[in-house]
Parts: structure tokens; C-alpha cells; sequence
């Protein structure tokens, strides 16, 4: 019989043959899952002068002030880190830990700003010109003081900057790794408000004017030169969004505030089987009467889980809308004072 003289050392033995077969399981251990970031929206209150803060993971909102304010227009900066805001004749970086301006630009970007996904560009339309600098410093990479650009959008692969000129049918592409050329297409369309390309660049999405009281949203394929898609809308405010897998489009109908009033749903585009869906905003102030809520503003979080929308006129609330169970699940209301505009989040 087999005597064992050392039992601590018998143990140890055993321990590390168990633990030898335990290391042979045929499964693989599964990747630990990255907790969900909260990504932030924010918004102006113009009546207040106060900056919100929406989180739409946890539902925290929060206001807070700085020395700028912005009057044309706000983004986030891709990263998340910073506001850049449109005053009067001046863009500034605002630093979003500690609410102060750490560079300015001194042009006035009254059609807007554009970010570039990778962080390195903003681009102003000045209306008429076309300014585009260094995100990180504010330094001027390209002046063109004579075109009327309108509707700033950068490609997602941060290369080409896609634009459209005032009361023209004419798209301009900036091309930034080729010296800031210009190249152009005439579309068969009238008068164009917005233009955003799809994430593969194949297709553009637009919103033109086709009478005083009436817009159309549409799509055009580039290499088929022809619009695949149009959606009559009312006229006055509408907003565009490109989700950031290139799945959908998202637009609103807002009307023009006066005796067109718009419409109280907005639109998922399916850019694949070329079909819309509508998402009402009826009943969701109370969640019985059919309240009418014409909404316009929107912002989409990087990871493509929330899409966050301002209503209009009134300017006093966050719908959160899910992307995941494509609902609207909160509705957050500010006080009767509240005016919110310019609804940002990082881009993607």
C-alpha cells in the first residue's frame, strides 16, 4: 500500500491537476460585455440663456451656463468633450468639463456648423462662403468667400464635405485630401435645404423646396443619376439625420409656426427596402388624449440606441425614442419658459 508521507505536498498535486483539466474546457470564455455609455444631448434655452444636458440612458437632465451663447447654431464635437457654438460673428470652443471658451473663431457661421467624424474639421457656412479649420486649435485650413453654402455634412469616413447651394439644385463636394477641390452635381430636383450622404457615399439625401408651402424629402442615387424615393412634406422647418450603421433616415415635418402646422409623427426612412414607417407623437404628453405635437430638432447617440427629439413650436421638452424597440419611451418637459433649440450630441 502506498504510503503518502506529505500530505500538504499531495494537496498541492491534486489542486493543479483539477485545475489543468478545468483549463482544457473545449468553450470559450465569453468577452466581457462593455457597460452602455450614457452619451449626452444638449440643447439651448434662448429664453433662459441656459444650456441643457439630457443623459437618455439614466433620464438625468441638467442645465448649466457659460460665457457664450450661441445664436445660429450648436454642435458637439465628436468626441464629446466640447460645444461649438455659432454667436453672433464668432464660432466658440467650449470646453464641456469646465463650461469655459478655450479658442474662438472670428467668422459668422449663420447656415451652420458641420464636425468631421474623426474630429479633425469644422466647416461654417457663412452664407454666402465656406470657412473649414482645425477642430483642435481653430486655425483656418480653407476660405471660400464667394459660394453660398448651406447645409454642412461631412462623409463618415471624414474625407468629403457635402454641401448645397442657396436657391440652387446644385450639391458641392469638397474633397480635403485633394487640396479642398470642388466637385459639383446637378440634381433634377428645385431648390435644395438640406443634403447628407449615405455612410457608402452611393446615395443623397435630401430635403428640397418644391412650392413655398410644401417641401419633398428624396433620395438620389448618384450612379443611377435618378431620384429613387420623394416624400411630400409640409413646408417650414424640417431636420435630417443619417443613422450611424447607415440603416435609416430620420425626418421631421415641423410646418413654419404660422398657418401650416405640421405634423404630429416624424419618419424612418429604411434605406434598403426603400420604405418609410411613421412614429406618432400623439397622447405621449399624457398618455391618453391625442395631443397634438408637431416635433422638429433631433440628434442621434453614436451608439445608435437613442434617437432624441425637441418639439415645435414650443421648444419645452426631450422625447427619447428608442431605437432598439422603435418607440418613444420618455418625454421629459421643461418649465412654460423654456424655449430649446439646436439639439446636439457627439457625432459618430
Amino acid at each position: 500500500m502506498l504510503k503518502i508521507t506529505n500530505l500538504p505536498f499531495a494537496v498541492v498535486v491534486i489542486l493543479l491537476i483539477f485545475s489543468f483539466f478545468l483549463s482544457c474546457d473545449d468553450n470559450p470564455v465569453a468577452p466581457k460585455e462593455e457597460p452602455p455609455i450614457d452619451y449626452a444631448t444638449y440643447a439651448f434655452d434662448s429664453t433662459n440663456n441656459l444650456y441643457y444636458e439630457y443623459h437618455p440612458l439614466t433620464g438625468v437632465l441638467d442645465t448649466f451656463t457659460c460665457e457664450d451663447y450661441p445664436l445660429w447654431d450648436m454642435e458637439a464635437s465628436a468626441d464629446g468633450k466640447y460645444l461649438f457654438v455659432a454667436a453672433a460673428d464668432y464660432v466658440a470652443k467650449v470646453d464641456l468639463n469646465t463650461k469655459l471658451t478655450v479658442a474662438t473663431l472670428p467668422y459668422q457661421a449663420e447656415y451652420g456648423l458641420a464636425i468631421s467624424p474623426d474630429n479633425n474639421y469644422i466647416a461654417l457656412a457663412m452664407g454666402p462662403g465656406l470657412i473649414i479649420a482645425r477642430a483642435s486649435d481653430l486655425s483656418v485650413e480653407h476660405e471660400d468667400i464667394v459660394l453660398d453654402y448651406r447645409s454642412l455634412s461631412f462623409s463618415a469616413d471624414s474625407k468629403k464635405l457635402y454641401g448645397c447651394y442657396d436657391t440652387s439644385h446644385t450639391v458641392a463636394i469638397v474633397n480635403l485630401e485633394n487640396n479642398f477641390s470642388v466637385a459639383t452635381i446637378e440634381l433634377p430636383v428645385s431648390a435644395m435645404r438640406i443634403v447628407k450622404p449615405s455612410l457608402d457615399e452611393t446615395k443623397l439625401f435630401l430635403i428640397w423646396q418644391y412650392s413655398k408651402s410644401n417641401n419633398v424629402f428624396a433620395v438620389y442615387d448618384i450612379a443611377l443619376d435618378s431620384v429613387i424615393f420623394r416624400e411630400w412634406l409640409y413646408g417650414g422647418y424640417v431636420d435630417l439625420k443619417v443613422a450611424p450603421d447607415g440603416k435609416y433616415m430620420y425626418y421631421t415635418e415641423a410646418g413654419n409656426y404660422a398657418d401650416i402646422p405640421g405634423s404630429n409623427y416624424f419618419t424612418i426612412y429604411d434605406i434598403d427596402k426603400k420604405r418609410i414607417y411613421k412614429i406618432s407623437t400623439a397622447g405621449i404628453e399624457d398618455g391618453i388624449n391625442p395631443i397634438y405635437m408637431a416635433i422638429y430638432p433631433m440628434c442621434l447617440t453614436p451608439d445608435n440606441k437613442w434617437l432624441i427629439i425637441g418639439e415645435s413650436p414650443v421648444g419645452k421638452s426631450f422625447l427619447r425614442f428608442n431605437i432598439t424597440t422603435m418607440e418613444i419611451d420618455a418625454y421629459i418637459k421643461g418649465n412654460e419658459t423654456t424655449h430649446l433649440k439646436y439639439y446636439t450630441c457627439q457625432c459618430y
